[in-house]
């Protein structure tokens, strides 16, 4: 049988509400934290899925403007050169 500390429930409230989206100032207060670096420093640490959540969001947003780019190759003077604007 797994014994629960108030520690660990007062743990995983704070992780859980900060995942549903509850804001760091509130959360601390409700939870007697002094401020909420303390919440977010000492407390909370990141979820495997909010950790792959991140890393997808931050993959989404580099293929996202790699794709807008669409850079294009064109000889100008017999050199390469590389430009973003489609309509040059």
């Amino acid at each position: 049988m797994t014994i629960v500390s108030p520690h660990s429930l007062r743990h995983t409230l704070a992780t859980e509400a900060l995942v549903d989206g509850a804001d760091a100032a509130s959360l601390s207060a409700f939870g007697g934290w002094a401020d909420r670096k303390t919440l977010l420093g000492t407390y909370v640490h990141a979820s495997s899925l909010q950790r792959g959540a991140a890393a997808a969001r931050v993959i989404g947003t580099v293929l996202d403007r790699v794709y807008e780019a669409k850079p294009t190759l064109e000889l100008v003077d017999g050199n390469k050169e590389v430009t973003t604007d489609p309509e040059r």
